[in-house]
């Protein structure tokens, strides 16, 4: 297997990028099945890779409030916007609430500069195995952290089931959204 993620195989998939205004590109991969095993393994620094234009439809707006909802590793197209905010002086205020089966994907453990002063972060785990169990993610695990959510734009990133979830609660109370669906994001 070359060491060039230009080869024919990785065209097969789609990935966030989870980082901005550095010379080196990130993406968040989760280890499942077979491409993302490959895909890990052959990864190292330095990799060579292509990027193509974009596949998604998330553009945030600079200028807005935003409440972010990410899914497990849905939480990647929103670091890149963390980096933007350390490198502008926008005074906009933004949520992330990230839902995780497991502490694993938690924003500290891939997320390694600072968190900027207009961004809180709220995390949710899911799975009652984990000793950082705290229930599922919900419309209302947002209204009660934010009262008034007029002010705000909705952008929603994580597996099928999770997207649908957040697109029917937030039509049902009167919000748009913006999502990422990670099925329509493949290279065909």
């Amino acid at each position: 297997m070359p060491k060039n993620a230009s080869s024919y195989w990785l065209d097969s998939k789609a990935f966030s990028f989870a980082s901005y205004g550095s010379e080196d590109a990130k993406i968040l991969v989760k280890r499942e099945g077979e491409f993302t095993r490959k895909l890990i393994e052959n990864a190292e620094s330095g990799f060579t890779a292509s990027v193509r234009y974009p596949f998604g439809d998330i553009l945030l707006n600079s200028n807005s409030n935003k409440i972010m909802i990410a899914g497990g590793t849905g939480i990647s197209i929103f670091l890149s916007y963390i980096d933007y905010l350390n490198l502008s002086d926008f005074r906009t205020i933004n949520f992330i609430f990230h839902s995780m089966r497991s502490d694993e994907i938690n924003l500290s453990n891939y997320y390694w500069n600072k968190i900027p002063e207009n961004l809180q972060y709220k995390k949710f785990v899911t799975s009652k195995d984990n000793a950082e169990y705290t229930g599922r993610l919900s419309y209302d695990s947002i209204l009660s952290s934010i009262r008034e959510l007029d002010n705000f734009e909705f952008y929603v990133c994580g597996p099928t089931s999770f997207n649908d979830y957040w697109i029917e609660a937030l039509l049902e109370h009167g919000y748009n959204c913006r999502v990422e669906q990670w099925i329509n994001s493949k290279v065909i």
